[in-house]
């Protein structure tokens, strides 16, 4: 059901939120358990490592994983996305095996906060100068310059991997 080759019943009855699977945010979670459950993980958290490397101990402690580029350079870059996509493709519903392809071409850019409201963020990418609304918060304000991946999902478009 989710990808994992778990049941369904062990995995995640009771526990699905269906905002998340419409609007893509459970298919790159799906990836990345796959990264941290494969032989990748020394990958992921290699690239974590030397993301971390300057944190002071407080910075390095409120720190996650799931923060900056590391993961996401890690899916993309590093191959482990499409290797997720090549091992569980039969495994994920139809409409998530179209937007996992879609995602493999996309790639990281530097973009600029236009504007931020409670419905989302409104992105600039300085490569194409097009716009993008992002439904889920980007930390930033009007001005700001981030790095991101924005991916898009049937529902709309959210930023992985940002760095400000």
């Amino acid at each position: 059901w989710c990808g994992s080759g778990r049941k369904y019943k062990v995995c995640h009855l009771g526990k699905a939120d269906e905002s998340v699977k419409a609007d893509g945010r459970w298919l790159y979670k799906k990836a990345c358990l796959f990264a941290f459950a494969s032989e990748f993980v020394d990958i992921v958290t290699g690239l974590d490592d030397l993301e971390n490397e300057n944190l002071s101990e407080d910075e390095l402690i409120a720190a996650t994983i799931f923060d900056g580029s590391a993961l996401d350079v890690a899916l993309f870059e590093g191959g482990i996305f499409a290797e997720f996509l090549a091992r569980r493709s039969e495994l994920l519903p139809e409409a998530e095996v179209v937007t996992a392809a879609q995602w493999l071409g996309i790639r990281r850019s530097v973009y600029e906060v236009i504007e931020t409201s409670d419905t989302g963020v409104v992105l600039l990418d300085r490569r194409s100068k097009e716009t993008v609304t992002v439904a889920h918060s980007v930390e930033g304000k009007p001005g700001d310059v981030i790095s991101a991946r924005v991916l898009t999902a049937p529902t709309g478009a959210f930023a992985v991997g940002v760095v400000v």
